[in-house]
């Protein structure tokens, strides 16, 4: 299931109450090698052994983690209240680098350095003013370093369509709009930044938060269940119907 992440601002579609009751019982662990978004991480990002890394919205480390396992010093913010003592004890336990994990807004965040990886990995969807939070991604990279943001697509035409009848709630939880790598790509282009990648991945999956209730939902759970086998062997990493999307720049100044 995707991970989301926020934070408080004016602009934020998701109650941070949500996502505090979510993960008051959440138990830690280390996201398995078959997630798709890990392993579009370790595809794209080197290890190290002398670098950091700040994910944006870090809460409960689900990909902050993967780089952990490269090698990476971790740092991160976040509001949910086990952020600050709960969540980089259980980092420290699996033998990773913990540089500063802070429980604060990202909008009055000054961390007063910069670091080698800036990431957020679904978060950026949650705010109409999304532009903002990729200014802060920038801000917070070092000359040289990486930005790697990605979300969810459910503004891709099928992926609007299943949530839309079975997971609304969510949904609207989501600022479709901001789901474009090719918009984020081109403003951080405009910031001289290298854009590495930029779309979509990988094959065909979705998910939903909540049981099919209504007979509606029922009927279109057991239908979309029953095609999904061939749905997935069409070709990967489209608009359309893939279920991530993302963007890797490299910050040249």
């Amino acid at each position: 299931m995707q991970s989301d992440n926020t934070i408080t601002g004016d602009r934020n579609l998701a109650e941070q109450g949500y996502w505090d009751t979510s993960y008051s019982n959440y138990s830690f662990s280390l996201t398995p090698e078959e997630d798709k978004v890990k392993q579009w991480i370790k595809k794209n990002i080197p290890g190290t052994q002398t670098k950091s890394c700040f994910e944006i919205g870090c809460f409960p480390a689900r990909y902050l983690s993967v780089f952990g396992e490269l090698g990476y010093e971790l740092n991160g913010i976040d509001v949910t209240p086990r952020t600050e003592k709960e969540l980089p004890e259980w980092l420290k336990t699996e033998h990773f680098k913990v540089g500063e994990i802070t429980r604060e807004d990202i909008f009055s965040y000054t961390p007063g350095k910069q670091f080698d990886v800036v990431c957020s990995f679904g978060f950026i969807e949650h705010f109409t003013n999304w532009q903002e939070l990729i200014e802060v991604h920038f801000k917070l990279t070092k000359p040289g370093g990486i930005i790697m943001i990605e979300v969810p697509n459910f503004r891709g035409a099928v992926q609007n369509l299943i949530h839309k009848v079975l997971d609304k709630e969510n949904l609207e939880r989501h600022y479709t709009p901001s789901m474009d790598p090719k918009l984020w790509g081109q403003l951080l282009k405009s910031k001289g930044c290298e854009i590495l990648y930029s779309g979509y991945f990988p094959e065909f999956d979705y998910w939903y938060d909540k049981p099919p209730v209504s007979s509606l939902q029922k009927v279109f759970a057991s239908g979309l269940k029953k095609i999904s086998p061939l749905l997935r062997k069409l070709p990967v990493n489209k608009s359309l119907y893939s279920p991530y999307c993302g963007v890797i720049a490299k910050r040249r100044q």
